[in-house]
């Protein structure tokens, strides 16, 4: 009133030239005036409709929604995220909805949209020549998880590494391969170690022996040994022979022979037995009997238990006319017939006895000496005062001071040859037994009236238990670890470098690994790996 008016024009609901008209509604568009006054037009805003974003002054805006990160019906919301997942909308036209996309991180980098992606990603594809350059597999446990992958062995190998190549492990006594041991050692009771299980250290198990029995073959069966005299079991000796003061020997050790372990009394007593203690004797005629031989007679021992000493007796023997007259410790007084009084000096020299063929006053000239039993021989032709031509062989008769005292030729019941190198009467206790072929002595020195001390080369003999070139005729080198004659079939071959094996009783099978004397991989700082380790 009295003034000029303030007139109004909101453009958003007028119709006129600069009006919006419907051009934000027909958009689900809000238009908005924001001066309404009639002198300023044409500054209508159409806003864009939640969650969308944007507006545009008398004109339609351009509508962005990010479907990312906004809330609506359509939008990715936490999808992407619980997945541990990118999100991200390439077009964020309102209008372009249900277009989002769920990023995999690396390596996978695959997408999906508007869902969760599949990120499945074998690292082997990146890493699997790590492994596969060793002879090893390559795995992926979990194709969603980064950096898991992992090398493993290849069987009969095991083992693995996560990101990296693995440390083999082959125990060749459990596991099934060419070079694995099987049921060699089971088969005869026997146990198998591997004493390296590197899958790269192959042909090297062992079979060892069940106690008490001992011994160890590489890569064969053991040849098992048992000492009857040295442990416990149920055909040892077990003190028997300790237990009567006699000493043990077993002379075959060879686990498959048993209870043929030896008594044998202790010096000066004599004797053995098998498998029990031995009933001992003492023939004080074994020192002595040289004492009465000399003189021409007989020495006798009544009582040969050890405990019953200086009882031995030198005894007259035919032609004495009191043969059966003995002394004891000493020579005997014995008493000749005819011209031996007179002669006797001459026989009793040679350790013989006189004897008068015809003892009659009249028939002179008709004396000889004869040989004292058990010596033999013949006497000299009559009237010639000389000695018998007496013979002893201590390995062939049996006498105190013989090798066969009693209880059979100690040479001969140990496989060995008896040598007596004298056979004069005289010479008495100077027998010695020697080794048989393939058998040889272990020394130069002769023991007199004793066992031989013998030693079996089967490396070098030739002989049932011998390698008889086994080795040697493959190219291996051949070892008898033990000569003694009682060790038998326990010479080894083995392999000559650089390949490696070795076994007992048989040519070994050998195993050739090139890593063994190749530098190429470990200068790089890798693993070697010789697939093939065939010589």
């Amino acid at each position: 009133v009295g003034d000029a008016a303030d007139c109004v024009l909101d453009e958003c609901i007028k119709t006129c030239p600069t009006c919006a008209g419907d051009a934000c509604s027909k958009e689900g568009q809000t238009c908005v005036d924001p001066n309404t006054s009639d002198k300023s037009t044409s500054d209508w805003v159409c806003t864009c409709p939640p969650p969308s974003h944007g507006s545009a002054i008398a004109n339609t805006a351009s509508c962005i929604l990010d479907e990312c990160k906004e809330t609506c019906a359509t939008c990715a919301g936490t999808t992407c995220s619980d997945a541990n997942q990118e999100c991200r909308d390439t077009n964020q036209d309102s209008k372009s909805l249900s277009d989002w996309e769920c990023i995999c991180p690396p390596p996978a980098n695959t997408t999906a949209v508007a869902m969760v992606a599949d990120c499945s990603f074998d690292e082997c594809t990146l890493h699997g020549d790590t492994c596969t350059n060793v002879g090893q597999t390559c795995e992926d446990p979990g194709p969603l998880v980064e950096n898991d992958w992992l090398c493993k062995c290849v069987d009969p190998s095991v083992g693995s590494k996560v990101g990296n190549v693995a440390e083999c492990v082959l125990d060749e006594c459990v596991k099934t391969c060419p070079t694995c041991a099987g049921t060699t050692c089971s088969a005869v009771g026997q146990t198998c170690l591997d004493a390296d299980t590197s899958a790269n250290s192959t042909g090297d198990w062992n079979c060892t022996c069940a106690s008490p029995e001992s011994g160890t073959a590489l890569v064969s069966a053991a040849h098992c040994t048992i000492d009857e005299c040295a442990v416990t079991c149920a055909t040892c000796s077990n003190g028997a022979c300790t237990g009567a003061m006699q000493t043990c020997h077993d002379p075959d050790k060879s686990a498959s022979n048993r209870t043929n372990w030896v008594c044998t009394c202790v010096p000066p007593a004599y004797d053995f037995a098998v498998a029990q203690a031995a009933t001992c004797v003492y023939n004080e005629c074994h020192e002595h009997e040289k004492d009465c031989h000399q003189v021409g007679q007989i020495c006798v021992d009544p009582n040969t238990d050890p405990l019953s000493v200086n009882d031995w007796q030198c005894e007259c023997v035919p032609p004495a006319t009191n043969a059966g007259t003995s002394n004891t410790g000493g020579p005997a007084m014995c008493d000749y017939p005819g011209e031996c009084p007179m002669h006797e000096a001459t026989c009793l020299a040679a350790g013989q006895t006189c004897d008068d063929l015809d003892p009659t006053p009249s028939s002179t000239g008709d004396w000889v000496c004869e040989c004292v039993p058990p010596a033999t021989g013949y006497p000299t032709n009559t009237q010639q005062a000389g000695v018998a031509n007496c013979t002893l062989n201590e390995c062939e008769i049996q006498c105190a001071t013989c090798a066969d005292s009693g209880s059979g030729n100690l040479c001969l019941l140990n496989g060995q040859n008896c040598v007596d190198p004298d056979t004069n009467p005289l010479a008495l206790g100077d027998w010695y037994c020697e080794c048989v072929d393939p058998q040889t002595p272990k020394t130069m020195t002769v023991a007199t009236a004793a066992l031989a001390d013998c030693e079996l080369l089967e490396c070098d003999k030739t002989c049932s238990t011998c390698s008889n070139g086994a080795c040697t005729g493959v190219g291996q080198t051949c070892q008898d670890p033990d000569t003694d004659i009682s060790s038998t079939n326990d010479w080894i071959c083995t392999c000559v470098p650089p390949a490696v094996g070795s076994a007992t009783g048989k040519a070994a099978e050998c195993v050739c690994d090139e890593c063994l004397t190749s530098t190429t991989c470990t200068d790089a700082g890798q693993t070697c790996y010789d697939a093939d380790k065939t010589c």
